[in-house]
């Protein structure tokens, strides 16, 4: 096949593959009302959506509003003190469900988090899936035709560097506005990996919800230049009970363009008791850049 004929057909594909796999803004169920009188603030993505609002009333009024909500749904209802107010966790037939209350100076404060199962993340639409059947060197090629899909989309043709060379690693530092999410500094300690690459690490435990920790990284990696990769994952403890087990975050920075020497950071949440406290593992890492090997 000739290389225009080639570029031709790989554009045709990742177009196909983006129309398949793109999808509608997330929305929270329209069952779930927020509290009357509350002006709300609503942030969603392709796979979650969460409703911001305080509101004047208590604490217990607003749980009682929504236990209504729940039990008109046939959920199971089950507030839990978190040692900063109250979380409720339910797992709805359109998401994965977590509703914070908090006491403020101001009234009321209720997060309201809708973030899609990872199930149903993963799976291919609905007469879709006969795409990626039979043959693994199709499955294969399709994976790769998306990961070219993707690094276009993150560093577009202007960002692209033609004219090369090979550049050493930078500074193996670790940033300042790198803290815990109460914002206390962090004591990291350095080592090399077995690719010989330097790193540093570090790692706290916290009781701060999940889907905090969650939103807290993502959004300070992009604040600082960092293009993030996240996904949140829930499991199930053996009393049976869902709950957002695992959290990753992990961003990039090609400090003189891409390809090119970059910076390597990685978040990762993990939770292995009901409710129990929360381990912040963190990882900084710095990476040359060589002409013949490629990025």
């Amino acid at each position: 096949m000739s290389k225009s004929r080639f570029v031709f057909a790989l554009t045709i594909s990742l177009f196909a593959l983006t129309a398949a796999f793109s999808q509608g803004t997330f929305s929270l169920p329209a069952w779930l009302e927020n509290y009357p009188g509350a002006e709300v603030t609503v942030q969603a993505d392709d796979s979650s959506a969460v409703a911001i609002y305080t509101v004047d009333a208590q604490p217990a009024e607003v749980v009682a509003h929504y236990r209504k909500l729940f039990e008109a749904q046939g959920l199971a209802f089950q507030p839990n003190p978190d040692g900063m107010g109250t979380s409720i966790r339910a797992a709805a037939k359109e998401c994965d469900l977590l509703i914070l209350v908090r006491s403020r100076a101001d009234g009321t404060y209720a997060k309201v988090s809708c973030t899609a199962r990872v199930d149903a993340v993963a799976a291919p639409p609905a007469g879709k899936i006969e795409i990626l059947k039979g043959d693994s060197r199709a499955q294969a090629q399709s994976a790769w035709q998306e990961k070219i899909r993707q690094h276009e989309e993150q560093y577009p043709p202007e960002k692209f560097n033609k004219d090369k060379h090979d550049m050493p690693a930078p500074p193996l530092v670790w940033p300042d506005w790198l803290t815990q999410i109460r914002g206390a500094a962090l004591q990291p300690r350095s080592g090399v990996d077995p690719a010989h690459y330097a790193y540093m690490k570090e790692q706290y435990t916290t009781n701060v919800p999940m889907t905090d920790l969650f939103d807290f990284y993502r959004n300070l990696l992009t604040a600082h230049g960092y293009r993030p990769r996240a996904k949140l994952q829930t499991g199930h403890t053996f009393t049976g009970v869902q709950q957002n087990a695992l959290a990753d975050v992990e961003g990039y920075n090609y400090p003189d363009g891409f390809p090119g020497a970059y910076t390597l950071i990685e978040v990762s949440c993990d939770r292995t008791v009901l409710n129990g406290p929360i381990t912040v593992s963190m990882r900084f890492s710095t990476h040359d850049y060589s002409v013949k090997r490629g990025y």
